[in-house]
């Protein structure tokens, strides 16, 4: 078994209220946007889309998906509206919106807060 398949993916929220807010990527699908239903709810920042982005596990890594939000996601700076997700990387909400930082665990070990 790869040692890649035992690691988790996380989040971790860079700006507003809920900023240093880690946040476990643990399904197969995990859902970010301004409603309640998604997996990590941004509900402080009008230029999060009601259903934003996905995070997607695609074989031994992730790729992120745009969900057509008004805003645009931005991946370390690009707007992208499909990328593969290469940690440590950035992950903003809209040209000025919110941040998150999208790490693995080992990640965590080698900058821990």
């Amino acid at each position: 078994m790869p040692e890649d398949a035992s690691l988790k993916a996380w989040l971790i929220r860079e700006s507003g209220p809920l900023a240093g807010a880690r946040h476990s990527v643990r399904e197969p699908v995990t859902k970010i946007g301004r409603s309640a239903g998604n997996d990590v709810v941004i509900s402080e920042a009008a230029v999060v889309s009601a259903r934003h982005l996905e995070i997607c596990k695609d074989g031994d890594g992730y790729r992120i998906c745009d969900l057509n939000s008004t805003n645009g996601t931005y991946l370390n700076g690009v707007r992208v509206t499909e990328a593969v997700l290469e940690p440590p990387c950035r992950i903003r909400l809209g040209p000025d919106g919110p941040e998150l930082t999208f790490l693995l665990d080992r990640s965590l070990e080698a900058n821990p807060n």
